[in-house]
């Protein structure tokens, strides 16, 4: 008898034992090796402010709209911000990253008068300055059939606020559990007990990024016993920091048009029109609350549920003593952001077509689509609007 069972279970083991090592396999081929699709970026050429130019107000005031700027009532203090008070303006340089430089946008002001650009002035220097300018336009993104808009980002880069409010609320053990969380599963289990539909989920962050990297979403048993193996395996053999990180750049937070906002930095550009590094603790607890559910909690959407999540998480934060009560108040009384225009996803297109000719005599075509190239270009977007606009017009006419 006890041969009999011996061989089936001996077999079943052997089974077992090449699942795990198949398991392991997936894991460190596809994590160790894996590659994000990057989406190539085409930029037109960057706008020079230097004192003499020749510009008009409008101008002025249309470049900054179609770069994201945010206008304000009181001085920018703020990267993205700036005041206009009449022929008067006072702009927070933008942040980016060129090919040869990393440019380190500052408080500046100007007056436009007569047609051109005064003097110069940095406000926290109070220094003139000769040459200065605002980023180039983006004006075509180069996307991979999966249509993921991502921009790669160190942990050492996100901000220890964003952090400790994704860990708050999306898996508070974090940095105690082996990849997946008993007390976590038991809690979900118990509130979605009480309230008769499933309102919490158990599953940790390694859980997560175990699911969007090497599984499918459709939920099944298997799925699930795979998902906590492999989430336990991944646990074994990287760090905490590197599953985070990796958790970061994949992390779905919402849909711009037919392309999805992947990662905490794409979110951030997305949201804000920031740079993740110049974050604030509001916006901070936003984005960790979208990762529930983007469409449900988006601050575009639906505002109310937005910001009720956020000053929830804000209070959670607060609870465990990693905000001090005063930075509580002020950031539930912040602002939400405000969805601007949305930029098309291709502006001048048969110069974009032009430049892409050129590309793929130097370039594979799926690098261009996955590599996250910068392209940058010689095109004035005010002269290219301006054509646009004088077709346009004439077209009407005729």
């Amino acid at each position: 008898m006890f041969k009999r069972l011996s061989i089936p279970l001996f077999i079943l083991a052997l089974v077992g034992v090449g699942y795990l090592f198949y398991l392991r396999h997936v894991i460190i081929s596809k994590f160790e090796y894996h590659r994000w699709n990057l989406p190539s970026r085409v930029y037109s050429d960057s706008f020079s402010l230097y004192p003499g130019k020749q510009t008009s107000t409008s101008e002025i005031k249309d470049k900054l709209k179609h770069l994201s700027y945010i206008p304000t009532g009181s001085e920018p203090d703020e990267h993205g911000e700036y005041r206009q008070q009449g022929n008067t303006f006072e702009i927070y340089l933008h942040s980016f990253n060129y090919p040869q430089e990393e440019f380190e946008g500052a408080p500046i002001t100007f007056t436009v008068s007569n047609g051109r650009i005064g003097n110069i002035v940095e406000l926290a220097t109070d220094e003139p300055i000769s040459l200065t300018r605002l980023e180039p336009e983006l004006i075509a993104s180069l996307f991979a059939q999966e249509m993921e808009d991502r921009t790669l980002v160190k942990l050492s880069e996100v901000p220890e606020d964003l952090i400790q409010a994704i860990v708050a609320v999306e898996d508070e053990r974090f940095y105690s559990h082996i990849g997946i969380d008993p007390i976590g599963i038991a809690r979900a289990f118990v509130s979605n007990l009480k309230s008769g539909s499933i309102v919490q989920g158990g599953s940790t962050l390694t859980q997560q990024l175990v699911k969007n990297i090497f599984l499918y979403p459709k939920r099944s048993f298997i799925r699930k016993f795979n998902e906590i193996i492999m989430a336990i395996m991944m646990e074994l053999r990287y760090s905490k920091e590197e599953i985070l990180e990796a958790y970061l750049n994949e992390v779905y937070l919402g849909q711009q048009g037919a392309s999805s906002i992947s990662g905490v930095a794409e979110a951030s550009h997305y949201y804000f029109s920031k740079n993740i590094t110049q974050l604030n603790l509001a916006e901070c607890a936003l984005l960790a609350g979208l990762i529930r559910s983007p469409g449900y909690y988006s601050p575009f959407k639906n505002p109310k549920r937005s910001k009720a999540r956020r000053d929830f998480i804000l209070s959670r934060l607060a609870e465990e003593e990693l905000i001090l009560p005063e930075e509580l108040k002020e950031s539930q009384r912040a602002p939400l952001p405000q969805q601007r225009k949305r930029r098309k996803l291709t502006n001048a297109p048969y110069f974009v077509d032009f430049v892409q000719k050129q590309l793929r005599e130097n370039f594979p075509a799926d690098k261009l689509r996955s590599e996250g190239l910068k392209i940058f270009t010689t095109l004035d977007m005010t002269q290219q609007r301006a054509a646009e606009k004088s077709v346009k017009d004439w077209l009407t006419r005729l």
